[in-house]
């Protein structure tokens, strides 16, 4: 693992639970709250808990977009398990069928 992988793993794994305290991924809200995370992100990581990994999280890139420079914003999206990753990613990167 390189220093910067490292780097990345611990800012996740920091994230990560900074996001499990704010809302809970089994509250009513959590879907909205995903898609306003993604929406708001340069760079979006879905992340969930991997005791196997370094810092104990494993993560996905989801969303990564060249901001303005100097305005990375980099959001982390909890989740429940690499499964539920697997399938919020999937409902975040779907066309919207009504276009708004």
């Amino acid at each position: 693992m390189t220093k910067e992988d490292d780097d990345l793993a611990y800012d996740l794994q920091r994230r990560y639970a900074l996001a499990c305290k704010e809302i809970s991924w089994d509250d009513p809200g959590y879907k909205k709250w995903a898609e306003n995370r993604f929406a708001d992100g340069y760079e979006v990581y879905l992340v969930w808990w991997n005791d196997t990994k370094p810092h104990d999280v494993a993560y996905h890139l989801l969303k990564d977009e060249r901001p303005p420079v100097g305005d990375m914003r980099r959001r982390v999206i909890h989740c429940k398990s690499q499964d539920t990753a697997k399938t919020l990613g999937q409902i975040l990167l779907a066309p919207d069928p009504f276009g708004s």
